[in-house]
């Protein structure tokens, strides 16, 4: 604490008194000026205390702000499980190759409209147009779960539950049918690529697909494409060519 020392001025203390003479009477007024001694004094300093909540507070911020239940949960699934951890990071380290997995996606597209089309015609020629009926996908499953049925781990009305709840998903727009198109998107909906984006891919440059700035500066992929064609060897491109 400080304590200051100072002169003040104390209240004045009038009185009047009266005078009698020979001549009259006067009226004189006293006045009594003091001076004393005032002490003031104020605190000045800090002092602080634990406090719990604002311990907690920070603590749920940066686990909030470093996502460290995340990174906590990577590192044991890398490093802390064995030869699980082994498979996790070779697949982390997996390299990704846009047309690699492209070509990739392409054949098991190919697959798919194929196996699509046996389902739907069984062994007869794909000729007519192919879809999927309930009654022929319900078919195809009942089919596919035969064991679990013999066995009565699953029954033919939970199977129907089944199959109509995977025909109503399929049928995109409510056609009544499942078309190649359902069943390619189904087929391919995980992937890296489906049929859109691989046309999309090679119609760069075109009159619905502009290239943006960005992608003129730095992807060269349209480049790279035609670089790669230009090594193919000629008389196999006129077999391509011929196809139309």
């Amino acid at each position: 604490s400080q304590v200051r020392a100072a002169w003040t001025l104390m209240p004045l203390v009038n009185h009047f008194s009266e005078e009698v003479h020979r001549t009259g009477r006067n009226l004189t007024e006293h006045v009594h000026t003091g001076y004393g001694v005032v002490i003031s004094s104020h605190v000045t300093g800090s002092f602080k205390t634990f406090a719990a909540t604002k311990l907690m507070g920070a603590l749920v911020n940066a686990i909030v702000l470093f996502k460290l239940p995340h990174h906590a949960a990577v590192c044991i699934c890398l490093y802390g499980l064995g030869i699980v951890s082994e498979i996790y990071r070779r697949a982390r380290r997996v390299p990704l190759s846009a047309y690699t997995h492209m070509r990739n996606a392409i054949t098991r597209a190919m697959a798919a409209k194929s196996n699509f089309e046996t389902l739907c015609n069984g062994r007869e020629s794909a000729s007519r147009e192919s879809a999927l009926t309930p009654k022929l996908l319900f078919r195809h499953m009942r089919e596919l779960f035969e064991e679990e049925l013999l066995n009565d781990e699953v029954s033919t009305s939970d199977l129907k539950n089944m199959a109509a709840l995977t025909f109503k998903h399929l049928d995109l727009g409510s056609k009544g049918t499942i078309n190649g198109h359902d069943f390619l998107r189904s087929s391919m909906a995980y992937e890296f690529f489906d049929v859109k984006m691989i046309a999309r891919l090679f119609a760069r440059g075109g009159r619905n697909n502009q290239a943006t700035l960005l992608e003129e500066l730095f992807d060269d992929g349209v480049e790279r494409q035609q670089s790669s064609l230009c090594k193919y060897p000629s008389h196999l491109m006129c077999h391509v060519d011929s196809a139309d």
